[in-house]
């Protein structure tokens, strides 16, 4: 993640998030925890089993979709199927929106 970032700073880019899906869903909170990495926002999907950590990070929401599989908004994702398709967009549209929400917000 450093180095990534560091790549980043250097071709410009000012503020950073992270998403996990699925294992990396323990590991998003984790990063976001790191103070030296500054990162204003992180996304856990499909964090089954991992408790809700809000107290490591100022702005954070929790949104869930029971009635789709685990894996539905990544590599288990079917578009083919009506309803899950509907619920992996509503997932992507909730994680642009909070980005766009709280990047380059921080203090």
């Amino acid at each position: 993640m450093r180095a990534t970032q560091a790549h980043l700073k250097a071709e410009g880019s000012q503020h950073f998030g992270v998403i996990g899906f699925c294992k990396g869903g323990i590991m998003a909170p984790k990063l976001a925890a790191e103070p030296d990495l500054k990162l204003e926002a992180f996304v856990a999907a499909h964090p089954a089993g991992i408790p809700v950590v809000s107290a490591i990070h100022p702005s954070s929401k929790q949104v869930r979709f029971d009635d789709a599989h685990h894996g539905f908004l990544a590599a288990r994702a079917d578009f083919k199927n009506e309803l899950l398709a509907k619920r992996a967009n509503e997932g992507i549209r909730e994680m642009h929106d909070f980005f766009v929400a709280h990047l380059g917000k921080s203090a």
